[in-house]
């Protein structure tokens, strides 16, 4: 799960959290002293994004709270988000460290952003494209929130929504009503 921090302590995840696998990307500021901004398991007061994404896909079932979808999964937390934002340079540094050294078989990245597709954006769009590529020819399969801005990606012109639509990875959205 590449996310912010990842509570491992948490009771629904600590069985199924890979601690010693765990890694932030996430760069200290200027002369920060702030631990928890470098640390995988810690983020910002209730943003806490990558443990509730780690449970929805691994919480186990032991009779509290909820189960994840793979509730014998193993999570390895890799931080490239704190306090809900963070840079491409982490995220891909992140994808490449999960889909190598990590060891993971999924990534999972429920974050993105949405940009113009322009000569200006094209270096950063090939090195992500790059990144989620390089862990798919590692037998990773990388999947990708397409985002929460009811976007028509169909009709988005000339607009990209990253990771969402890097490389060979998956996608993955939903429909609901509108208004």
């Amino acid at each position: 799960v590449i996310d912010g921090g990842i509570y491992g302590d948490h009771v629904d995840l600590a069985a199924n959290v890979d601690a010693v696998a765990g890694r932030s990307f996430v760069a200290p500021v200027g002369d920060s002293t702030d631990a928890c901004r470098t640390a995988w398991n810690c983020d910002t007061g209730t943003f806490w994004h990558g443990t509730h994404v780690a449970g929805i896909v691994a919480a186990v079932d032991n009779t509290l709270g909820v189960v994840g979808i793979a509730p014998e999964a193993t999570i390895v937390p890799v931080k490239a988000l704190h306090g809900g934002s963070g840079s491409f340079g982490a995220v891909i540094q992140a994808i490449l460290y999960a889909a190598s050294a990590g060891n993971a078989d999924i990534i999972n990245m429920s974050l993105g952003a949405v940009f113009p597709r322009n000569e200006g954006n094209a270096a950063l769009t090939s090195a992500l494209n790059r990144a989620v590529n390089t862990a798919g020819r590692l037998g990773v399969l990388v999947v990708s929130s397409a985002g929460n801005d009811a976007l028509d990606l169909d009709h988005l012109g000339n607009w990209i929504v990253t990771p969402a639509e890097s490389g060979n990875g998956l996608a993955v959205s939903s429909t609901g009503p509108m208004g």
